[in-house]
């Protein structure tokens, strides 16, 4: 059994040759740079058991690639995985993917401890935003931690709740700082918590399909990769401005990687904000294409993929076979 992540989306507009050709772009972009984290809208809703008037609301995005972890022959069935997420799949080995920070999901429905849980989960996100705001206060210069205007660039603001807002926003220096004494317990600055609680977050789905299937997403097993903040995962944001310290290296590859998504993303007409994604471009001792096991595509893709493997020097190791009419390359030693 490995983790599979599937592409491209099934799109009915595109024939089968365009679909391979995109199918093919997307294998390219994930070897040379990583795996891409794409946003998903989570909105919390409002607590009906809030004292308030007008309860606050919660949206964030989530930032993830998706896995299924499944033997190959389930993925590979008439009615499986390929039928509903893409003809192309990489394969990862369970390990290896949690090196990377997969993680199952967290499944939750629209009623019931799952959505408390989750009404918990945005009530500590806007707590530590306030103290965020506070900390901002504490340190207008930005040195020890982010100021008020990049925790709004980051999205970290309170929303529906004004009067903190307002108390939190306009805080003095000395005010900030006899608060804070009282919250000096070890840790990372509230903003790193609250974006903490994000990723949290992007790791959560709603179980209730469209099409009603009650178990459609179990039957899934999903695993996720979010964006993550490590130093074992070189996970990066392709917005500049959401990074923090990021060093000359870094800068560099994020540019590489925009302009190289630029031009698939022209070539194809894809509905794709790259400033708003992250990539995972593995961790801090080899590329993420090191850690792909298997390759699998419709059979007359496997000379493309071929080329594109030699192409980018990883072409040795590898073993070609057939599988329920796909073609299936192996990496041998991996």
């Amino acid at each position: 059994m490995l983790y599979y992540h599937a592409f491209p989306q099934p799109n009915p507009k595109r024939d089968r040759e365009v679909t391979n050709r995109v199918g093919l772009r997307t294998l390219e972009s994930i070897l040379s740079y990583g795996i891409l984290l794409t946003p998903e809208p989570l909105s919390v809703p409002r607590n009906p058991k809030s004292e308030l008037s007008r309860p606050p609301s919660t949206f964030i995005e989530q930032r993830r690639a998706c896995f299924t972890a499944v033997d190959r022959s389930d993925l590979l069935r008439e009615d499986g995985h390929t039928t509903t997420f893409g003809q192309f799949s990489l394969g990862l080995e369970p390990a290896d993917a949690r090196r990377l920070g997969a993680v199952p999901v967290f499944y939750y429905h629209q009623a019931g401890l799952s959505l408390e849980v989750l009404f918990r989960l945005a009530e500590i996100r806007r707590l530590l935003i306030a103290v965020a705001n506070i900390e901002a206060g504490s340190d207008p210069n930005g040195t020890q931690y982010p100021t008020r205007k990049k925790l709004k660039s980051w999205g970290l603001v309170l929303v529906d709740e004004p009067g903190v807002a307002e108390l939190v926003e306009n805080v003095c220096k000395e005010k900030a700082d006899e608060l804070l004494a009282f919250l000096a317990t070890d840790r990372v600055a509230a903003a790193n918590l609250a974006e903490w609680i994000e990723v949290t977050l992007s790791m959560f789905q709603k179980t209730e399909p469209s099409d009603g299937e009650i178990l459609k997403y179990y039957k899934q097993r999903e695993f996720r990769i979010v964006q993550v903040y490590s130093s074992e995962v070189w996970c990066l944001p392709l917005d500049l401005a959401r990074g923090n310290g990021l060093s000359k290296k870094a800068e560099a590859y994020i540019e590489a990687c925009k302009a190289h998504l630029s031009e698939f993303k022209d070539e194809f007409k894809l509905r794709l904000d790259i400033g708003r994604c992250y990539v995972v471009a593995g961790t801090c001792d080899r590329k993420f294409r090191d850690f792909v096991r298997e390759i699998i595509c419709p059979p007359e893709c496997v000379d493309g993929v071929r080329r594109l493997l030699g192409r980018l020097k990883i072409g040795k190791g590898w073993t070609e076979t057939f599988d329920s009419g796909f073609g299936v390359l192996i990496r041998s030693g991996n």
